[in-house]
């Protein structure tokens, strides 16, 4: 598995394989307006334009993934950069996968849209900072394939996956606050990775860095880290400086 990633994050991000497996972090020149740091446990790359990308040349790996760094170098507020991460990136396949598997889960239908818009709404409003990345108003895409855990008929657990490309789907995970801790995230995840191995051979779990709970549900289920991965766009007026 970790061979058959580092070609597809090599040709993602546009360095060499052996890039990621050096023992040493490689700084690596991009005319993209973006910079992306993945940092694998034997290596890594930070792939951006110079000058700013040489900012990283004697940063630690903790620096190097925390978007506060990279602001404090270029003199701009972290809030003008738009970024992702830093993140966990962990994958599964048919061989690892461990599967927890509940009756009361299961996959989600068109016909399900006005729950699906409800638990939206309640995530939002308890969590309205938050990012849910499957918050999706009711609406299910060509691209997207739900999950939930009901109970009485309401979604208290929602899983989903979309399509990265043929070779690999990823996972998206939101459970109600009230309703965390107690499983539900396990047999929705579950449910959802087990769609996803049925299309591709490969799932990626993508959670933040030190987010224990859900890092506890992937190792559940047999996902095997990979990497850590931060990337931000450059603000306006700092790209090509």
């Amino acid at each position: 598995m970790q061979s058959d990633l580092d070609r597809f994050w090599a040709e993602a991000l546009g360095c060499a394989a052996r890039d990621l497996r050096e023992g040493m972090i490689r700084l690596v020149p991009s005319i993209q307006r973006q910079m992306q740091i993945l940092i694998t446990p034997d290596g890594g790359v930070v792939i951006g334009p110079p000058p700013h990308l040489y900012h990283g040349a004697e940063a630690t790996t903790s620096q190097l993934l925390d978007p506060r760094f990279w602001a404090a170098c270029m003199g701009v507020p972290v809030t003008r950069l738009t970024h992702y991460g830093p993140s966990d990136l962990s994958y599964v396949d048919a061989r690892c996968f461990t599967p927890q598997e509940h009756h009361d889960a299961r996959q989600l239908e068109r016909s399900d849209a006005a729950e699906v818009a409800r638990f939206a709404r309640i995530l939002q409003a308890r969590e309205p900072k938050v990012f849910h990345a499957w918050s999706i108003g009711g609406r299910v895409t060509a691209n997207e394939r739900l999950w939930g855990a009901l109970i009485d008929g309401k979604i208290v657990s929602m899983g989903g996956i979309r399509r990265v490309n043929k070779q690999l789907w990823e996972v998206g995970l939101n459970t109600l606050p009230r309703h965390r801790n107690a499983g539900w995230g396990t047999v929705v995840a579950s449910a959802a990775t087990a769609g996803g191995l049925a299309l591709a051979p490969l799932v990626q779990w993508s959670a933040p860095i030190r987010n224990e709970p859900s890092l506890r549900i992937a190792r559940r289920l047999g996902y095997r880290p990979y990497a850590h991965q931060l990337w931000f766009t450059l603000p306006e007026g700092l790209f090509g400086a």
